[in-house]
């Protein structure tokens, strides 16, 4: 697996980013992490071909790859060509991946003509397991895939939101029921919290509330049961911790931390 780091972590609010992104490339280049997610704010569809270069030479100075870049969310028949952007820029990054999780059926024709476009520039769509969207359970996201049927379109697996979903089973369950169709994985973690503090920034989902933990904490996801079934199907794909800030915890070290701990999961 490929470790990366996601430029959610040093967002201030919205788009709004903490460090300069040749500053966060750097940054997860000297902890030791192989790749990047690129935030949407650090570069999207609305990006110019100078910025696209920047970036690029950014990724190539410090010798690290670009794990997914977002795309935005689509809109009707004129979002395709906003889709095809975020694609060439992809494309141009040498990034292998664009995020989109499918909100509704409609989007799946705008989806489908995008996939075919991004086919013929090496680029895959990824899903990421996410309430609110069709990637929300497991057999939604399986139909959804089955609906969209396009071999470059997978899913980002990220089991945080299948707990807080009350998703049947475990993670080894959960990856296996899945398979080849994990192209990527995103890490987090939220366990069950009753009566959290606002400090404790809760997540409340049909009416239960959950908190973000550190990755080790196995109340949440057990990510070391996570990555021993990932190993088991082959993925060798890139594994992003993509989680935003922890309460009263320096994002810098936690990013250390979490390339210690799931580079032991590697052994």
């Amino acid at each position: 697996m490929i470790l990366s780091l996601s430029g959610r972590m040093f967002t201030i609010k919205g788009t709004e980013f903490e460090v300069t992104s040749e500053e966060f490339v750097k940054l997860a280049a000297d902890i030791g992490y192989k790749g990047v997610e690129i935030r949407r704010g650090m570069i999207d569809d609305t990006s110019s071909d100078d910025d696209v270069r920047r970036m690029k030479g950014y990724l190539d100075k410090y010798g690290v790859q670009c794990a997914f870049i977002t795309a935005s969310q689509v809109a009707g028949a004129e979002s395709l060509a906003q889709l095809k952007r975020i694609v060439d820029i992809a494309a141009a990054l040498d990034c292998r991946y664009v995020r989109h999780e499918p909100r509704s059926e409609e989007q799946i024709p705008v989806l489908q003509e995008g996939c075919d476009y991004a086919k013929e520039r090496g680029v895959n769509f990824i899903g990421q397991i996410h309430n609110g969207t069709l990637f929300e359970k497991i057999d939604m996201t399986i139909a959804t895939l089955e609906k969209i049927n396009r071999d470059n379109f997978g899913v980002a697996f990220e089991a945080s939101h299948l707990v807080m979903g009350g998703e049947p089973g475990d993670e080894r369950d959960w990856v296996k029921k899945l398979g080849h169709r994990i192209f990527t994985v995103s890490l987090q973690n939220y366990k069950r919290a009753d009566n959290p503090t606002p400090e404790q920034q809760p997540f409340v989902r049909d009416g239960v509330s959950f908190i973000p933990v550190p990755l080790d904490d196995a109340e949440g996801v057990n990510v070391a049961r996570e990555f021993d079934a990932l190993k088991e199907i082959g993925f060798d794909g890139f594994a992003t911790y993509m989680a935003g800030k922890l309460p009263g915890r320096d994002n810098k070290e936690v990013a250390r931390e979490v390339l210690e701990f799931l580079s032991g999961l590697l052994q």
